[in-house]
């Protein structure tokens, strides 16, 4: 209604998932109004990767100061997002995370749960097309995002932005535990020990993902929350939205 009507702003009070909620709404809308967001949720990545206040009071006061951003968006299937598609064993964790842990416990609910998960001997292989470039990898976990930011880390992505048109992937292969954890750890801190054959990392405009696992069934991750089944495909829409954000200078 606000975008037919054209109004100039819509404000939004949720999370990741509401706010792509609302993002993947416009999709089909000629005229897209500007948005702000006043963040509530348990991780709030996208409020974080633009620097918006995360302490709600303040958000709200700095609502008169903002100006507008034109951001990058993701397309998996037919689904907007706005932060990142994520799966493997630590993706799969977080569907385990209810809403009581969430409110109890905020970020360290999914921490708790994705430690264990990588305690689990399970991987997934994939089949990735990247930019028409087809190989296959055995994967604890594949993270697909579209700005610096992967669940409230600012620069998990160190050269990426929110509007520089590209996908930012990240896989973690299939090792002991140990060094999963030290190339998660080394890659987070940029200890420039990060391992080539423990990690996958690659800037890209299209990919799609396929399961080779038959015996698996599963699902990817959406901002924090059930997606679609696989096989997906996933593709970059440059400037698809304005969003209000203090002055970047």
């Amino acid at each position: 209604e606000a975008a037919r009507e054209t109004y100039n702003t819509i404000v939004i009070l949720g999370g990741d998932g509401t706010v792509s909620l609302l993002a993947s709404s416009l999709k089909d809308e000629d005229y897209r109004p500007e948005i702000a967001i006043l963040p509530t949720g348990t991780v709030n990545n996208v409020a974080r990767a633009l620097n918006i206040e995360i302490n709600l009071d303040k958000a709200i006061k700095d609502l008169p100061n903002l100006t507008p951003q034109s951001i990058d968006a993701g397309l998996v299937n037919d689904q907007v997002f706005l932060s990142l598609v994520s799966t493997g064993t630590i993706p799969e964790s977080v569907f385990e995370v209810n809403e009581e842990e969430k409110e109890r416990l905020g970020p360290v609910a999914y921490l708790v749960e994705g430690i264990q998960a990588l305690n689990k001997q399970k991987s997934y292989r994939f089949s990735l097309n990247i930019d028409n470039k087809v190989d296959e990898f055995e994967l604890d976990l594949l993270l697909i995002g579209v700005s610096s930011s992967v669940v409230g880390l600012t620069n998990f992505f160190k050269d990426a932005s929110y509007n520089d048109g590209k996908l930012h992937i990240f896989g973690l292969k299939k090792t002991t535990l140990g060094d999963r954890v030290g190339s998660i750890a080394n890659w987070i801190f940029d200890t420039e020990k990060v391992q080539n054959n423990g990690v996958l990392t690659v800037d890209a405009k299209n990919i799609k993902i396929e399961l080779l696992n038959k015996d698996v069934s599963t699902h990817v991750a959406v901002d924090g929350d059930k997606g679609p089944s696989f096989p997906v495909e996933i593709s970059v829409l440059p400037n698809y939205i304005n969003v209000l954000t203090p002055d970047q200078k």
